[in-house]
């Protein structure tokens, strides 16, 4: 194999370089309409990164607020924004699914939704259905959906709900 035998070369993308920011701007200039203002807050707060400007996105549309003021500087804290918005009505519900965040937060490769479900112990039509609502209306954002088979989207979420600096928090997968 010639390839392995080559010098490999690290390219360092920089998500503040010109180019990037200005492909995000143009990302939310097609997708939303905000004002340039807000798109400049907005690609600035997220540092250029895609996935925060994305989901940050989703987070304003789903709470119909736009505050472009407070953007979290960081995925973590968006991630927490967003479970927060979730789970705020039902301190139990995030813990009666802790077991599918744990074998998301676990798996190397995308799980069909009924294994997860078999792995994850959860039984029964009515927990099953709740299950589908919560992923189909507030979560499936940050799942990934290929072949009939679920991961989560992005390592940053894993991190977040695993991270032991966390663990006394709500939203904590051991």
């Amino acid at each position: 194999m010639q390839f392995l035998d080559e010098k490999i070369t690290h390219v360092f993308l920089n998500t503040s370089d010109s180019l990037n920011l200005n492909d995000v701007e143009n990302y939310v200039r097609q997708t939303n309409q905000l004002t340039e203002p807000q798109i400049s807050t907005l690609t600035r707060a997220a540092n250029g990164n895609f996935l925060h400007v994305k989901l940050y996105l989703h987070y304003c549309k789903k709470t119909d607020t736009f505050d472009f003021r407070n953007v979290p500087n960081s995925l973590a804290k968006l991630y927490q924004l967003n479970f927060d918005r979730v789970f705020k009505d039902s301190e139990n519900l995030f813990n009666d699914f802790l077991p599918v965040f744990e074998v998301l937060s676990t798996i190397q490769n995308p799980i069909g939704i009924d294994q997860l479900l078999e792995v994850s112990q959860i039984h029964g039509n009515s927990k099953k259905r709740k299950f589908e609502t919560l992923l189909g209306n507030e979560l499936g954002h940050f799942l990934k959906f290929e072949d009939g088979k679920m991961s989560f989207l992005h390592k940053s979420i894993i991190d977040f709900l695993t991270d032991e600096r966390r663990n006394k928090l709500q939203f904590f997968c051991s």
